[in-house]
């Protein structure tokens, strides 16, 4: 069931001269892969981010692989490795106690790739923090798998709305912007009223999806949280407060541009950053 309390998101520097964002001068360039914005039908099963008494806090990383997973249904169907380890990105893109960033996560995805469900899975022998979030750093066998899928996809991502855009302009991105990916959003976790809708009754705290929505009445989002009676998928209030929203992209990297560097120099280059990181942080 949906704890009683969240709070495991952080807030992006979202900078726009900077940043990648739909409409910009900079904006990834993606196929319209679903014209209608209709996404459920590709999404997997729902994976709870809190069991065995163990809250990971790491709801950006289960909304993107969520995200990447639906793309990869969609485009390459049974080809597509469609489960994929939000442990192993929680570890690599520094996961805290009080969350992450979805724009931290996301560039983690770009820049380490990610590895199947199977190699690092979140089952019923983990239920502590140290044992969830570990082992890191990661060792050689599955770096070279996260390396081996960085290398055969090409992930990008840009942001679908801004903080200056109004209501009816933020509703207007994200429509246009399902059109291409499920989105990656931000808000309120979670108020549901007398309708069976979410409102954002209260502070932005949580990451989640948008996978279609019914214009003009409510948006379908996915969690990471199911609700009494097990289901993953909430009905959002259609003036619903998103704070961000991501829009993603995936592509198989035929064109040799990225360099394979599943070696033992490009490992202990990794091990280098990740102590000079430990050390500062």
């Amino acid at each position: 069931m949906e704890p009683k309390k969240i709070q495991n998101w952080r807030p992006s520097i979202i900078d726009t001269s900077e940043q990648w964002y739909l409409g910009g001068e900079k904006c990834i360039e993606t196929d319209e892969l679903v014209p209608d914005g209709q996404w459920m039908k590709w999404f997997p099963a729902g994976e709870r981010q809190n069991k065995n008494g163990l809250e990971t806090n790491n709801c950006t990383n289960y909304s993107l692989l969520n995200c990447i997973e639906a793309i990869g249904r969609k485009k390459y169907g049974i080809e597509f490795q469609s489960n994929l380890s939000e442990r192993e990105r929680g570890i690599r893109s520094s996961t805290q106690p009080n969350g992450n960033t979805l724009q931290n996560v996301c560039e983690c995805l770009r820049k380490q790739g990610t590895i199947p469900e199977a190699f690092l899975a979140f089952d019923n022998t983990i239920d502590s923090w140290g044992e969830y979030y570990s082992p890191n750093p990661i060792p050689f066998s599955l770096w070279k798998v996260s390396e081996s899928w960085r290398t055969k996809y090409k992930y990008a991502h840009d942001w679908a709305i801004l903080p200056s855009d109004t209501l009816e302009e933020r509703q207007r991105k994200m429509k246009e912007a399902l059109k291409y990916s499920p989105l990656t959003v931000a808000g309120h976790a979670w108020t549901r009223r007398g309708d069976g809708l979410y409102y954002s009754d209260g502070e932005v705290n949580h990451a989640f999806d948008i996978a279609g929505y019914m214009d003009g009445k409510y948006w379908i989002a996915i969690d990471s949280y199911p609700d009494e009676k097990g289901s993953f998928e909430k009905r959002l209030a259609w003036n619903y407060h998103f704070r961000e929203a991501k829009r993603h992209s995936l592509e198989k990297n035929v064109s040799g541009v990225l360099e394979n560097k599943s070696n033992r120099t490009g490992y202990v280059k990794y091990l280098i950053s990740w102590y000079l990181w430990d050390l500062l942080r």
